[in-house]
């Protein structure tokens, strides 16, 4: 081999190093980002089908405090993910908690958690307007989504 030969082949090799390790750093920060928002996915769900669970099953304080456990760890979860996370995954529980305040006969606190889900939709659907039965059906529909059906 002569010398530019050498020469050629050393700085096409660095090239292909410095290229791979650019495009693999890329893409492993992809790889990792689709990770941890999977985990925060996943893990919104088990919460959400724990407080549907107890919001069906269990009697008002259970529930109400399963959903106020959903909403402090999807609090933490959109922190780290928050375009994995919709406004979906953020207003079911106030609507729960509305529900559930609304059986229990606690108006107020009915009302203040269906003000937040009223806000939450009318961030992100101007137009769409919110009633206690929307609710319900919402609720239901997205519970059946997520296989609560199966408890």
């Amino acid at each position: 081999m002569s010398r530019l030969t050498k020469i050629v082949a050393i700085v096409s090799c660095a090239v292909g190093l410095i290229a791979g390790a650019i495009s693999g750093v890329s893409r492993g920060r992809e790889g990792a980002a689709a990770l941890i928002d999977a985990g925060c996915t996943s893990a919104q769900n088990e919460l959400s089908v724990f407080s549907a669970v107890e919001f069906h099953y269990a009697d008002s304080d259970h529930a109400r405090q399963a959903v106020l456990s959903e909403m402090r760890i999807g609090g933490i979860l959109q922190r780290l993910s928050p375009r994995m996370l919709g406004a979906q995954t953020v207003y079911v529980p106030y609507a729960r908690l509305a529900l559930i305040e609304d059986a229990a006969g606690n108006t107020s606190a009915s009302q203040a958690a269906f003000a937040k889900v009223k806000e939450i939709v009318r961030e992100h659907h101007p137009k769409e307007e919110v009633t206690l039965e929307m609710l319900k059906q919402v609720l239901q529909r997205y519970d059946d989504t997520l296989g609560t059906m199966r408890f």
